[in-house]
């Protein structure tokens, strides 16, 4: 009797784990006809493009996401995708699996990545909320802080490959705007420049939103680095 009830209770959670992602694939099928995109549902491989480029969250887990959408978008080539990974509650992800003799309590963490590709380079960096967790990133990368911008790094860490270039980027009108919408997380790598929540997979319904708030930080990125090359 009790193999039955765990049986009856495995599958109920089964049925409603592809109900859910069943019902999310429709919602998003919607949402990329209403943009112009086009969705590839399921899982698949990480573009070469972007795995490539060395990426800090890619490194967290496989190179592996879920239910890409496509398009163009204001002559952007956009990408948008689930991509998770697992690890020890409180450390940081590795391309290789965790198992169970691991430290600590393994956790997943899902997040929706918006990934702008072949767009005129930017300098390196890499933007990331600042709360407490640990992230150890390429040997290149150095911090760069900036003692009278307190919005600012009161809500982010910064760091660069080349400092002078990130701080001409990051100029008052952009750490300004970064102080009023904290939470983001920004990679650059040049030509491909990938945004996201740390550990927030979006409804359906706020993927446009997502994109287009998105696209208005490369845009401010752009003018910015416009501005840099007139002087």
């Amino acid at each position: 009797m009790k193999i039955t009830i765990f049986l009856i209770i495995v599958a109920a959670i089964l049925i409603g784990a592809w109900y859910f992602e069943s019902q999310r694939r429709e919602g998003l099928d919607k949402i990329a006809n209403s943009i112009g995109f086009v969705l590839e549902p399921g899982q698949q491989r990480l573009s070469d493009s972007l795995d490539s480029v060395n990426f800090y969250l890619f490194n967290q887990g496989q190179p592996l996401v879920q239910n890409l959408m496509r398009g163009e978008l204001n002559g952007d080539h956009i990408e948008v995708f689930n991509y998770s990974y697992t690890a020890s509650e409180g450390f940081e992800g590795s391309r290789e699996l965790p198992n169970l003799s691991d430290e600590g309590r393994i956790t997943t963490y899902m997040q929706t990545v918006a990934c702008f590709l072949d767009i005129k380079p930017i300098p390196h960096f890499d933007l990331s909320p600042k709360d407490g967790s640990k992230r150890t990133l390429n040997s290149e990368f150095r911090s760069v802080g900036f003692d009278d911008a307190h919005g600012f790094t009161q809500h982010y860490n910064l760091a660069a490959r080349e400092e002078a270039s990130v701080r001409l980027l990051f100029n008052d009108e952009m750490l300004a705007h970064f102080a009023h919408n904290p939470g983001w997380v920004v990679e650059s790598r040049g030509r491909q420049v990938i945004f996201y929540h740390k550990d927030e997979r979006l409804k359906a319904e706020r993927i446009a939103d997502f994109i287009e708030q998105a696209q208005a930080h490369i845009e401010r990125f752009r003018l910015s680095q416009n501005k840099r090359e007139a002087y």
